[in-house]
């Protein structure tokens, strides 16, 4: 009798298992609990610069880095000795290339882009590293490294002062099998932008822009038409905008959205509008088509 209870709880065992596997394999985005796979290991606060600073320094082929806040010290702190591994990595012969959140006048601030356009110049002095923006549409609020294609240290610290050494801060150490990391990083990277594109103004007609929005989707543009259907508008909190149509003399048209009150223009006037072309902005549940988002509107 007992031989038998043995072979059935055997038997229960393998199916137990078979049915694990199956179900972990495929269960999509889920690391399976082989280890030939993936490993993963936690990272938290502190010890978050000294694993950064190994993985960099053990760079051989690549590191690819996608980052919110990174700021430069002149020298004085962790994070300036993160990019000066950067740039050796680099000079090592290694793929090192990084993402960063642009930033913004209205949402983000100056000073935040004043950072990010100091650390882009600093890494590729030397043109060691190449350094990307982000899309202005879009927010970049990831913190990945990933190191060779295979070792990867992602979660929420930033590196700034404080994220290395006051804040509380949880990050996943991953080696193995991380694919999916670097086609993530190669999608952002395709749709960021060189950081001398955030200065660069350029100057098409309204048709040059409809007939290519791509091209100009995301930059700075200085667009000269007629203005029509325009609206002043005071929102719920007080503060005034102005929306308003941009026409060319064949009748194509983009919109224009003016946060900062009402310019003194009517319609029919011809102006000249500055500010950042959107193909498609989204808004929640909204989005808005071919829409410039004016920092200046000027009457001609």
């Amino acid at each position: 009798m007992k031989k038998y209870v043995v072979i059935a709880l055997i038997i229960l065992g393998i199916v137990f298992y078979g049915g694990y596997r199956l179900g972990r394999s495929s269960s999509g985005g889920e690391l399976t609990a082989s280890s030939s796979m993936a490993s993963v290991k936690g990272v938290f606060n502190t010890d978050y610069y000294p694993t950064a600073l190994r993985m960099i320094k053990s760079a051989r082929s690549s590191v690819h880095l996608i980052m919110f806040a990174l700021k430069y010290y002149e020298g004085k702190h962790q994070t300036d000795t993160l990019l000066m591994e950067l740039k050796k990595a680099g000079q090592r012969g290694a793929d090192v290339r990084v993402v960063l959140e642009g930033g913004d006048d209205e949402f983000l601030g100056k000073a935040f882009k004043k950072e990010a356009q100091q650390v882009a110049k600093f890494l590729e002095d030397g043109g060691y590293v190449d350094v990307r923006f982000d899309p202005r549409w879009r927010t970049t609020h990831a913190k990945l490294l990933i190191v060779d294609g295979r070792n990867i240290l992602v979660g929420s610290t930033n590196w700034t002062m404080q994220a290395f050494t006051s804040n509380n801060e949880s990050n996943a150490l991953i080696r193995g099998n991380v694919s999916d990391f670097e086609k993530y990083f190669e999608k952002v990277w395709k749709q960021s932008h060189e950081p001398e594109e955030d200065t660069v103004i350029v100057r098409p007609s309204v048709s040059q822009i409809l007939k290519n929005p791509e091209e100009y989707d995301g930059r700075i543009v200085e667009v000269e038409g007629l203005a029509g259907d325009i609206n002043f508008k005071t929102s719920k909190s007080g503060r005034k905008y102005t929306t308003f149509k941009l026409s060319d003399n064949y009748g194509r048209t983009l919109k224009v959205y003016y946060g900062k009150g009402h310019p003194r223009i009517s319609d029919g006037d011809r102006v000249l509008v500055k500010g950042i072309y959107r193909k498609v902005k989204r808004i929640g549940r909204y989005q808005y088509k071919n829409q410039i988002d004016a920092s200046e509107v000027k009457r001609l």
